[in-house]
């Protein structure tokens, strides 16, 4: 009997580290798969075709960081709506929308040049900032 319970025991031991190390593994694959993310917040139909025209054609670039692009639309004057570019929460692009389908593509074509640049700059300022002549002594 004491046999049986010390077995039970050492087999419940055994297995906890491993049920630890797959959750590990799942919440890490989590993380990984919400790196690059579009969030469509539009509220009309011209909206909505532009995050479609948008999203069919962004392609992100290679980049470490992780970013999240919020594509929100307001309500402006008569008929026409504002479309705001948010990403990682920092407003990049904002423009009034124009029902036309024509429209919508070319202003999709702008944007996605511009976030690319964004993106890629973004890098870029933050390793200048991070430098070592950015660093002050303190002594004014």
């Amino acid at each position: 009997m004491t046999r049986l319970a010390i077995i039970t025991f050492f087999l419940i031991f055994i297995s906890l580290p491993g049920k630890a190390q797959t959750e590990d593994a799942i919440t890490e694959d989590i993380l990984i798969e919400i790196d690059e993310l579009i969030v469509d917040e539009t509220i009309s139909k011209a909206g909505r075709d532009f995050y479609e025209i948008f999203f069919t054609q962004w392609v992100w670039p290679k980049t470490d960081e992780s970013f999240t692009i919020y594509i929100k639309e307001r309500p402006a004057r008569a008929n026409s709506t504002q479309v705001q570019i948010f990403v990682n929460d920092l407003l990049v692009f904002e423009s009034f929308l124009q029902p036309k389908y024509e429209d919508l593509i070319l202003l999709s074509n702008y944007t996605t040049s511009l976030l690319r640049n964004h993106i890629l700059t973004y890098e870029d300022v933050l390793q200048q900032l991070q430098g070592a002549d950015m660093s002050g002594t303190g002594i004014y």
